[in-house]
């Protein structure tokens, strides 16, 4: 079953290891990071065509956070139906969970 995007920012219960792990590099943004993180590994190939990231997630407000955040920050939401947790240095992606 598919979520749709922006009803929920906080992901399903995440119970296991990442799928996929993303470091970000330099000054690289989180959209683009986020991105690379579903193009990457096994998650390479997943259909992103149905929604673009900018319905799931407000990509500046993420970038405004992580920069802005005094100490440490994660923050976890849904993108593209995975769980997802995104701090300073990286992106986790999960497995989707059932509803």
């Amino acid at each position: 079953m598919s979520s749709s995007p922006r009803t929920s920012t906080t992901p399903n219960r995440v119970d296991s290891d990442p799928v996929a792990t993303y470091a970000r590099t330099g000054n690289e943004d989180g959209a683009n990071a986020i991105v690379a993180a579903f193009s990457e590994g096994p998650l390479n190939g997943i259909s992103t065509e149905d929604s673009t990231l900018y319905e799931w997630i407000d990509p500046d407000a993420v970038d405004s956070l992580l920069e802005s955040a005094s100490s440490e920050v994660k923050l976890s939401t849904t993108i593209w139906d995975h769980p997802v947790v995104i701090t300073r240095d990286a992106v986790e992606i999960y497995a989707q969970t059932d509803l």
